[in-house]
């Protein structure tokens, strides 16, 4: 069985800053495509910094489902 050979590296993973992102950075990812990459960025810019991942899901475009394989790779400074 595969399954049992394969493991992740959670100290590998490559986090998005979403405070500081521009859309072609958020669009690097392949969960985000350039409309929900523009989302972030607006709501950003017009309610300012985001402070928890859970603001995300304030936006119409990201999903539950979505949220949660995002989840792990976004990061957040002020």
């Amino acid at each position: 069985m595969i399954k049992e050979g394969l493991f992740a590296d959670h100290e590998v993973i490559v986090k998005i800053e979403i405070n500081k992102a521009s859309i072609s950075q958020l669009r690097q990812h392949p969960y985000i495509d350039y409309y929900i990459a523009k989302a972030i960025v607006d709501t950003r810019i017009r309610k300012g910094a985001y402070t928890s991942p859970d603001e995300l899901k304030e936006i119409p475009l990201i999903y539950e489902e979505l949220f949660r394989k995002l989840k792990p790779y976004i990061s957040i400074s002020q």
